[in-house]
This record gives C-alpha cells, sequence and structure tokens, in this order.
C-alpha cells in the first residue's frame, strides 16, 4: 500500500475528475470537510475500510487504484493524451459566467461544434489515436463553455456535448484510461438525457456498457445494455436509418453494429 499522502492525492484527482468540491464529497462520506481536507493532504489516512468503500463507489473508482502500488495505471500513463483530456474535463473557468450570469460576448455555433466532433471521432475510427487526443482537450473545453452559456435551452449544444465525451470515452476505453473513461461516458449520459434525443442516450448507455465490461463489472455492464435496448424498442417501433445514428456517423464503417469498435 503507498503512503497515505499519495491516497490522498489520488482521491483529491479522482474527486476533481467527477467536478464534487471537498464539502459536497465529505457529506456523502458523512465526514466532514476539515476531514477530508486533511485526508487530501496527507495529514490523516481513510482509518475506515467503509468510508473508503463509500469513496470509491461515490469516485467511480477501485479500493486498489486508490491504495495501489505506485506503477499501477494511475501513476504511469501508456498514452499521453490522456493527461490533456484530463486536464480538459477538469477545467472550469466558465463557472463564474454562470454563477454571476454574465453573457458571453460570442454565442456557440452547434454546428461547427458537431462537424469538428465529427472529424474528431472519424479520426479515431481511422486509429489516429494521438490525433485525436489532441483535438478532443479543446472540443471538451469548447462544449463544456457553450453548455454554460445556452444551460438546457439548446438540444443542439448538449447533443454536441454528448458527442464530445462519447468520442472521448471510445477513445479513453481504447487506451486502457478505464477510469477517465467512465467519467466521460458518465458526462455523455447526462449531456444526452438533455438533449431529448433518446437514442443518444441509448447509444451513450451501450458505450458505458463497454467500460463497465472493461471495469471487471460484466453483469452490470449486460444490465445496462439490456436496459437501454429494451427501453428503446419501446420508444421507437420502427426507426430510420437517420434516427438510429448521431449526426456525423455517416461512413460506411461507422454502421451501428461498429459502434462499440
Amino acid at each position: 500500500m503507498v503512503d497515505t499522502r499519495e491516497i490522498g492525492q489520488r482521491i483529491a484527482r479522482a474527486r476533481r475528475r467527477r467536478g464534487l468540491s471537498q464539502a459536497v464529497l465529505a457529506g456523502l462520506v458523512d465526514r466532514s470537510e476539515s476531514w477530508l481536507s486533511q485526508v487530501e493532504r496527507g495529514k490523516r489516512g481513510v482509518d475506515s475500510h467503509t468510508v473508503l468503500t463509500r469513496l470509491t463507489e461515490i469516485l467511480h473508482t477501485d479500493i486498489g487504484e486508490l491504495t495501489g502500488p505506485d506503477d499501477s495505471p494511475v501513476t504511469k500513463r501508456a498514452y499521453s493524451g490522456a493527461a490533456q483530456i484530463e486536464q480538459a474535463m477538469m477545467c472550469y473557468d466558465a463557472i463564474s459566467e454562470s454563477i454571476t450570469r454574465r453573457s458571453c460576448t460570442q454565442k456557440p455555433d452547434p454546428k461547427n461544434l458537431l462537424a469538428r466532433i465529427g472529424s474528431a471521432y472519424h479520426s479515431y475510427q481511422a486509429t489516429r489515436y494521438e490525433e485525436t487526443g489532441r483535438l478532443l482537450p479543446g472540443l471538451i473545453r469548447e462544449v463544456e463553455e457553450a453548455s454554460r452559456m445556452s444551460g438546457l435551452s439548446d438540444p443542439a449544444v448538449c447533443e454536441a456535448r454528448a458527442l464530445a465525451y462519447d468520442t472521448a470515452t471510445a477513445l479513453l476505453s481504447r487506451v486502457g484510461e478505464h477510469m477517465l473513461a467512465w467519467t466521460a461516458a458518465d458526462r455523455a449520459i447526462a449531456a444526452a438525457e438533455q438533449s431529448g434525443r433518446p437514442i443518444l442516450t441509448a447509444f451513450g448507455s451501450y458505450r458505458l456498457a463497454y467500460v463497465l465490461a472493461n471495469r471487471q463489472h460484466p453483469r452490470q455492464a449486460v444490465q445496462l445494455a439490456v436496459t437501454a435496448a429494451d427501453a428503446l424498442e419501446q420508444t421507437m417501433k420502427s426507426p430510420s436509418r437517420d434516427q438510429l445514428q448521431p449526426r456525423f456517423f455517416r461512413k460506411p464503417c461507422d454502421r451501428p453494429e461498429n459502434w462499440g469498435s
């Protein structure tokens, strides 16, 4: 087991990936904010297995990733682009506009965003993973800013956010960044639900099922996939090809049966 300081740093990184404040996470595990602050700074350890287990559930991680050896995937990354994607996902620069309700000078262009996200997705499909990793951080920052400017009032922005995070999920899963892929998949589904397009929610669930399987949760993965498929069947009796695929999936290699690749 690694030292207390390293465990605290891992908890802090996982908390930020989930977008939680110290106060919120502390409350969810029935501890004080001061206690969590001391844990993250390495001043004290997590002396309760129950609390540690609860932390892993909330942070979508495993005990081994919080307390495992230094050569675990948490500390060493084979794919260099993951760090930049993670930084983009942890960027909350636009939050001040959301709180103060100041409007930005330039409104988002969902069509432009969708076209560029489509390019990133096709780059991923062509196995140009380094290129995809360079494109995604900027796109993630833009969809987050656009979603804060538009709120839930623009389904096209929600769709762009869902597809940006879906592309990130696909890439991160493929390069072995399963923990970060889990967070991206969560965000993709949340945005898909806000878009008003059931197919996007089902698609995000399908992608998340792969992440869960990679995280050694096969039962949950199957349950999620089956639940989404059943719900989609009830919602869309005779769907057309256009209804069954997000807007930028137009190439022959992007047929629905290949979406898990």
